[in-house]
């Protein structure tokens, strides 16, 4: 399971296991309500135009006015933000209940700030007990008043935390491609949303059953997994690299 931050001894416990030619599956978690049309994967994959149109249709007048300045991920945010205010108690609470392990909300209160330490710790407080009602007593009741906003952007941080942490897993984290060193071949991870497509990822590797396609520029090509869109393979097009690994790993 990845980290909201890098962790460079699971990293590079993955990166041993990639370069010895072994498939490696890396589960980061995202915040899906079926209720309030949120999957944090897909709002962060939307276009910028599909962002706009969605946030000036859903958000308030400030919405419909973003210059260039503003960034994807700040849109997405904005546009979670406005779906989860607008969430009943029983969505809120079921979100929560099925997230707070994997975003380590428990963990996270130390973000709820405040003009005083003193009205911090109250705040905090009064959100591990919501916690608590939500999660240990099944509860289904929406965050005190005093802490509501603080909750939902406590969810909106970390999901968007996770969902760059999904992306620099898939693009351009160094460790997320090695060399096998048996055949000169990238091995890539693959990365995972939600605890059921782990375990189909898993069965598929067992069985043998996964299917992929194949992706190419000028370049690379590369073999991708379907469903989750991740690079397990890479060849260089280029002529001299592969020249170079064909004569080492000749030799060898």
């Amino acid at each position: 399971m990845a980290q909201k931050e890098d962790t460079f001894g699971k990293d590079s416990e993955a990166s041993v296991s990639l370069g010895h030619g072994r498939p490696v599956i890396v589960y980061v978690p995202k915040l899906v309500v079926d209720a309030g049309k949120i999957d944090t994967e897909c709002l962060w994959q939307m276009e910028r135009s599909d962002l706009l149109t969605a946030l000036e249709r859903e958000g308030t007048h400030d919405d419909k006015d973003y210059d260039e300045s503003v960034d994807q991920e700040a849109l997405a945010s904005r546009l979670l933000t406005i779906r989860l205010e607008k969430l009943g108690a029983q969505e809120i609470a079921d979100a929560v209940r099925r997230c707070w392990a994997d975003f380590d909300l428990y963990g996270e209160d130390q973000r709820i700030q405040a003009d005083t330490k003193v009205e911090a710790e109250k705040k905090r407080d009064a959100f591990r007990k919501w916690l608590d009602s939500v999660i240990r007593a099944n509860g289904s009741n929406k965050p005190p008043a005093e802490i509501e906003r603080d909750a939902i952007q406590l969810l909106v941080s970390i999901a968007a935390r996770l969902e760059r942490r999904a992306q620099v897993f898939r693009e351009v984290h160094p460790l997320a491609l090695q060399v096998i060193l048996s055949t000169g071949v990238l091995n890539g991870i693959l990365v995972c949303r939600s605890v059921d497509k782990c375990a189909a990822i898993l069965r598929g590797l067992i069985e043998n059953t996964l299917a992929y396609r194949l992706d190419y520029d000028e370049v690379n090509y590369r073999l991708v997994e379907t469903t989750t869109g991740s690079t397990v393979r890479v060849i260089s097009r280029v002529q001299m690299i592969n020249n170079a690994f064909m004569a080492h790993y000749s030799r060898d």
